[in-house]
């Protein structure tokens, strides 16, 4: 007899159903394993970020500060430069803590292989978007009224978005030197 046309008996429905049933409460069980692993607290994921937009942000600052002592050879530092010294500080705070975000999700530990060339890479891309971002924001506000575009433009903002994203890597680097938490050893 074939099985084609065949209706299922209602045995077979219900067998089919808790099979359904069942399937479907351990595919939401094993989602929520997973968001219960990413969750614990044994990867301090709010303050590895918050370290970092406050470290990172200091490090940026004081690399800024000791390039402008090596390049400017008089000791004046007007309230301008003041000024300036400090909106950078607090530009580089958003690319710190996002950067920060992103290795806390990786669990990225300080103990982990290739973990300062993991941060150069997070705070290298973070860096590079987030001047991409400005770059845009500023080629429609400002530069396009007082420059026009050309091609040497053009390289020039490619150079300064590409040594910003190298020095938000450095930066990145340093401070997971002394931000991102250690493992605790298991040599019980």
């Amino acid at each position: 007899m074939s099985s084609i046309g065949h209706k299922p008996t209602d045995e077979q429905s219900v067998a089919v159903d808790e099979l359904v049933a069942t399937d479907k409460a351990e595919r939401v069980e094993s989602v929520a394993n997973e968001m219960t692993v990413k969750s614990t607290p044994d990867y301090p994921f709010w303050r590895v970020t918050l370290q970092f937009a406050v470290v990172g942000t200091g490090i940026s600052a004081l690399i800024l500060e000791l390039l402008r002592m090596a390049l400017i050879i008089q000791g004046d530092f007007s309230q301008r430069e003041w000024a300036a010294l400090i909106a950078l500080a607090l530009a580089s705070c958003l690319p710190a803590s996002i950067t920060g975000s992103v290795l806390a999700y990786k669990r990225v530990w300080q103990q982990d292989e290739m973990t300062g060339s993991r941060a150069f890479l997070a705070g290298f891309v973070v860096s590079t978007l987030y001047m991409m971002l400005l770059y845009i924001y500023w080629e429609f506000r400002l530069i396009d009224q007082t420059y026009g575009f050309s091609l040497q433009t053009l390289q020039m903002v490619l150079f300064v978005i590409f040594a910003i994203g190298v020095f938000g890597g450095i930066c990145a680097s340093l401070t997971s030197m002394l931000v991102l938490p250690k493992r605790e050893s298991q040599d019980d």
